[in-house]
């Protein structure tokens, strides 16, 4: 499928197909959808169906050349407040390593310093990813297991995203478990 295909499927589904899928994605069932394509338009589906403004998944060429230079899951731009949020999501069975996350943080170095970053995730990180990214905090990614996306669905993607980013404010975390924060 092409992206704009699987722009124009998702953007057939309302929060209760949302949820669905959500529940298809986390048993690893996904008929239709290449690996990991289900998570990715998901994701942006959601914020856009509260009214957000967001960029389906895109690529960057390298200048002059039809090589793709990178390839964003997508951005975010959070109503009224217009905070802009890169995306990333990542459907992996293992826990996410740090890798995924210096690579996040190489794409926020490369664009403008208020751009932040969300790292959406269908497991967990892995001990050392989390304890390498709270010492490096030269830019903001707030990090996404999947309670913090179930929760999500009844709060809201915009309102889990304003939590998150408040608490990394005001703390200095980038990681806040919404499921735990909400005492659900």
């Amino acid at each position: 499928m092409t992206a704009d295909q699987y722009r124009k499927k998702i953007q057939k589904c309302d929060k209760s197909a949302l949820k669905k899928l959500w529940n298809s994605i986390l048993m690893g069932k996904t008929p239709g959808w290449d690996n990991g394509m289900a998570f990715q338009y998901m994701i942006i589906r959601a914020f856009e169906l509260e009214k957000n403004v967001v960029t389906y998944p895109y690529e960057v060429l390298l200048p002059g050349k039809l090589r793709t230079l990178e390839q964003i899951d997508g951005v975010v731009y959070l109503k009224g407040i217009q905070l802009p949020i890169l995306i990333e999501s990542k459907d992996f069975n293992p826990n996410i390593p740090i890798d995924p996350i210096a690579k996040v943080r190489g794409l926020l170095q490369k664009r403008p310093t208020h751009l932040i970053a969300s790292m959406f995730v269908t497991s967990g990180f892995t001990e050392p990813a989390l304890y390498n990214h709270t010492l490096v905090t030269d830019r903001t990614i707030l990090l996404w297991v999947p309670d913090d996306i179930t929760v999500c669905f009844k709060i809201g993607f915009t309102d889990g995203m304003i939590r998150k980013y408040r608490f990394a404010l005001e703390h200095g975390k980038n990681v806040l478990n919404l499921k735990t924060d909400l005492g659900l």
